[in-house]
């Protein structure tokens, strides 16, 4: 039985992919509205994982908006199975961004150079960050992410890299 834990589901779009791969979905997401969403969908959402392992583990755009990135992978790692998968997603360059109506901006917390080239975020990223962790890059690929809010007609495109990371 496959057991898969996607940290920062939003509203599920992402996670419904890997339905017919994994036996267990579990969702970690702040946003109420989004738990509500996800519920529907009949994904377990919880605050924390508590002691369970999981074989793959999926942080899809979290990394870059969230208040400590190195926590957050820090504990997410140490709850994989023997044999596992991370999948860690976000867009370059890492910059301050806001993704709700409030305006709230949060700040950056993987600092890297500006007038870098999409290729020296990402290799930067790797080696600052992704191997600090002791992972393990078994495939990248670059992926466009465009970004809307509901009630705007602006939409931000970025490009995202998709990092699929085993421990070391």
């Amino acid at each position: 039985r496959k057991k898969l834990l996607d940290i920062g589901a939003g509203n599920g779009s992402i996670t419904g992919v890997f339905e017919a791969y994994i036996d267990k979905i579990t969702c970690i997401e702040p946003s109420p509205s989004f738990q509500k969403i996800l519920q529907k969908k009949w994904y377990t959402v919880v605050e924390n994982a508590g002691k369970k392992n999981y074989d793959i583990v999926t942080i899809f755009n979290v990394l870059d908006i969230c208040d400590n990135p190195n926590d957050i992978l820090s504990t997410w790692t140490s709850h994989l199975s023997s044999w596992w998968l991370l999948l860690i997603s976000l867009p370059f360059p890492l910059c301050t961004r806001s993704w709700d109506n409030r305006k709230i901006r949060k700040t950056n917390h993987l600092w890297q150079p500006k007038n870098t080239s999409f290729e020296e975020w990402v290799s930067l990223f790797y080696v600052d960050f992704l191997r600090k962790h002791n992972l393990h890059l078994t495939g990248f690929t670059r992926l466009p992410y465009i970004v809307s809010l509901p009630e705007s007609r602006d939409v931000s495109i970025y490009d995202n890299g998709l990092f699929i990371c085993q421990k070391d």
